[in-house]
């Protein structure tokens, strides 16, 4: 029943009676311009890695993917000539599985009194920076779920025999490869002044390591795990995913990734890595923390040291993935409970999983790149 102390308002709002507020006004307007911006903004902005890799839409129900097994599993000499082939490729040897994908349900939801209109503007403005957050928010939890997918455990379903049932497969043993961050160090013998650069001639207590965060060598091996995985083909770009701390390794300390000859752009210019070495490369503060490198060997002394917390940093092939996200839906109500606040909540699925670990290598980084050995 309208109020009519308040010109047929009810609490300041433009109501009739049976009619929703929602349904009134400016009040009304300025909502819904802002949900359909929200909406239109986050179809048209791709994360960092979604940008990078093939996303197909998603409910929100758990999934079993099909999946081709990694090439070394089928032997060539499965396959015989001619008509005979044929015959080899019964259902039994058919090299498929299946591996399960949990959807996760995010939303985001906040509150605005429309009786406070400038509040209300500032807040609900389609240009403002608060929707900016918004779809950032988004965006960011679209790149953290497709990082946890890259070395998460995954459950495989065997495609003929096993498909109730799964086993969880640990990135190691499912040809995922790590690369240790005691590759490519050399150190600093603090007795003569000499560098060297390999292991046999063995470090001692306060010598000086180097080289323990990502170098280039290290890239060119991740780059030979993929190759030797039979990971990498024509068509396909890698992809190199870095913690700001290993962006800033490669720019301090390497010459080649800093020299504009080796490189698609300018990075002392330009402030950034775009690619480098046949890989898109993606800066992200989500990237997997380390808390502790132990057992460490540097120098070859056969003593094991412990190093200070780093991030890992991984070389990928877009299709080592499914990842998965439904659009984004926003719906605007009034609670009553809570003084008729309009409340504004956006709903999201998003899930991916780890297809194929050869197509996957992990390199280990410290933070600090000069290490004194105890």
């Amino acid at each position: 029943m309208a109020d009519s102390a308040n010109g047929g308002a009810y609490g300041g709002w433009p109501i009739d009676a049976g009619v929703s507020a929602t349904e009134h006004g400016y009040t009304r307007f300025i909502a819904q311009k802002f949900v359909d911006t929200l909406y239109m903004k986050t179809m048209q902005v791709e994360s960092d890695l979604e940008r990078l890799m093939a996303r197909e839409e998603i409910d929100g129900n758990p999934m079993l993917i099909d999946s081709l097994k990694p090439l070394s599993a089928t032997p060539e000499t499965s396959l015989t000539a001619d008509r005979d082939r044929f015959a080899a490729l019964t259902a039994s040897t058919i090299p498929t599985e299946q591996r399960q994908m949990l959807p996760t349900f995010y939303d985001y939801m906040f509150y605005v009194d429309p009786r406070d209109q400038a509040a209300m503007n500032r807040k609900l403005d389609p240009t403002g920076q608060f929707l900016t957050s918004v779809v950032g928010a988004f965006s960011i939890r679209k790149d953290k779920t497709i990082i946890g997918a890259l070395d998460a455990s995954v459950t495989v379903h065997d495609a003929i025999n096993d498909q109730q049932g799964g086993a969880a497969v640990a990135f190691g043993s499912d040809g995922g490869t790590d690369i240790t961050v005691a590759t490519d160090v050399g150190y600093i013998d603090v007795t003569t002044g000499q560098t060297v650069t390999h292991s046999a001639d063995g470090a001692a207590a306060g010598d000086i390591a180097f080289g323990l965060g990502l170098t280039v060598k290290k890239l060119i091996a991740a780059r030979k795990q993929l190759q030797l995985n039979n990971a990498m083909y024509s068509g396909q770009r890698p992809i190199l995913l870095i913690h700001p701390n290993q962006l800033h390794q490669l720019l301090a300390l390497s010459e080649q990734v800093t020299n504009s000859d080796y490189n698609a752009v300018k990075p002392l210019v330009s402030g950034e890595v775009s690619q480098f070495l046949g890989m898109d490369v993606v800066v992200s503060n989500h990237v997997t923390a380390i808390a502790d490198i132990p057992n460490v060997n540097i120098g070859g002394t056969g003593t094991a040291e412990n190093i200070g917390g780093g991030h890992y940093a991984y070389v990928f092939m877009p299709d080592a993935l499914y990842y998965g996200c439904s659009g984004l839906d926003t719906k605007t109500d009034i609670l009553p409970e809570r003084g008729h606040t309009m409340q504004i909540a956006s709903y999201m699925h998003c899930g991916a999983v780890r297809l194929d670990g050869g197509k996957v290598v992990r390199i280990t980084c410290a933070t600090d790149d000069t290490v004194t050995i105890a």
